[in-house]
């Protein structure tokens, strides 16, 4: 393998190891707390600090990297979440799990807005777009592969297996990434987090599209698995899974982009998301749902790699700032999504979902309408 394409299953393994962290409680909450001697609400909130300090290092490792460097803030971030992984499999009690976790969260934080800036800083436009597209890929992977990894782990091995297993998995990806990786091109500024560019007018309609995206994958399969509850637990899980077929155009979506451009991929990728939410409403069926996932997932792969390739073209110096927010910004739409689904039935919140990208792909369609209207009419 050249040096590219180490680089490339670099970005792709280490999103879906960062990523996996945030699902991979789920299906082991009561081993964990018979092994630490409390209870399963216990652990759940230790996911809720998780989750709650990783978005708040989402905000501060931007700025962070600015100061020390992207590949150093992303080594010794991922270094420590290493050891902490290593302190999680001697943990004693409930107390200590949750704190632990916690701290993780918070470092965990160190990879993804970083490795985003560190894209747009040190490749080319062709090579950061197919990146961009494997970090994302890594992500939509995470949601089912950290969950079987750690299911699979503490069936065999017990619960401290999982965290043996992301401290070895940490450790390399820390160590990849400080001898792997080129330095950046541009030198990174210092500037603290720009509050500004939540308020642009070019970027605000991209932050709400943000918000929207993985609080509507998230939603769609919590209100699926409510929908389809008697399906029983086996076919569910291989319906969910299904849909990280969608998973793999992550590794074409690079290409589709510069051949068709960023905001057509935008346009498109946003009107199939529409139209395969609007498919779901109309067709609520279980066959039908799970071929629809794959396309909803496939759709995700497209959009969000080329949402945050327009956020960072659109933010030019206040890049760190803009794809720190975003970072935050997609994990609060995510945590938003299962509320949704508890409190909106399936048809309802699909066919919701659907009129709102469908709104969003017209806006698309006009501001790229207004420059070949221009270019028609240059004296108008």
């Amino acid at each position: 393998m050249n040096a590219s394409g180490r680089i490339a299953a670099f970005f792709l393994l280490a999103a879906a190891a960062a990523a996996s962290n945030l699902y991979l409680l789920i299906p082991i909450y009561a081993e964990v707390a018979a092994g630490l001697r409390g209870s399963p609400e216990e652990i759940v909130w230790s996911a809720s600090l998780f989750t709650f300090f990783y978005s708040i290092g989402l905000l501060c490792f931007g700025p962070v990297s600015s100061l020390f460097g992207r590949r150093r803030t992303m080594a010794a971030g991922l270094l420590i979440c290493a050891v902490l992984a290593y302190l999680l499999t001697g943990s004693q009690s409930p107390a200590s799990f949750q704190m632990i976790r916690g701290l993780q969260g918070f470092f965990l934080a160190s990879f993804a807005p970083v490795a985003y800036s560190y894209c747009f800083e040190t490749f080319t436009e062709e090579v950061r777009t197919h990146l961009i597209s494997l970090i994302n890929g890594g992500f939509l992977l995470a949601g089912v592969a950290g969950q079987m990894i750690s299911s699979l782990l503490t069936q065999f091995f017990g619960w401290q297996a999982v965290f043996w297993f992301f401290c070895a998995a940490f450790s390399i990806i820390a160590l990849t990434a400080a001898l792997l990786l080129p330095a950046s091109k541009r030198r990174a500024s210092g500037d603290a987090l720009d509050l500004s560019v939540l308020f642009r007018s070019d970027l605000f309609p991209c932050y709400v599209l943000t918000f929207s995206l993985l609080m509507a994958f998230a939603a769609f399969y919590d209100s699926f698995s409510r929908y389809f509850s008697d399906a029983g637990d086996e076919i569910l899980f291989l319906s969910r899974t299904a849909g990280l077929a969608g998973a793999l155009l992550s590794f074409w979506s690079g290409p589709i982009m510069r051949r068709i451009g960023i905001k057509s991929a935008l346009t498109g990728s946003v009107a199939a998301l529409s139209a395969v939410l609007a498919a779901a409403a109309l067709l609520p069926y279980l066959p039908v749902a799970t071929l629809l996932s794959i396309w909803l997932t496939a759709s995700m792969a497209m959009l969000l790699p080329a949402l945050i390739t327009r956020i960072g073209e659109l933010a030019g110096d206040s890049r760190a700032s803009a794809i720190s927010f975003y970072s935050f910004i997609l994990l609060a739409g995510a945590s938003a999504g299962p509320i949704l689904a508890y409190h909106f039935p399936f048809k309802a919140l699909t066919a919701g979902f659907s009129l709102f990208f469908g709104a969003f792909a017209l806006i698309f369609l006009k501001q790229a309408a207004g420059p070949l209207r221009e270019r028609k009419n240059p004296d108008s």
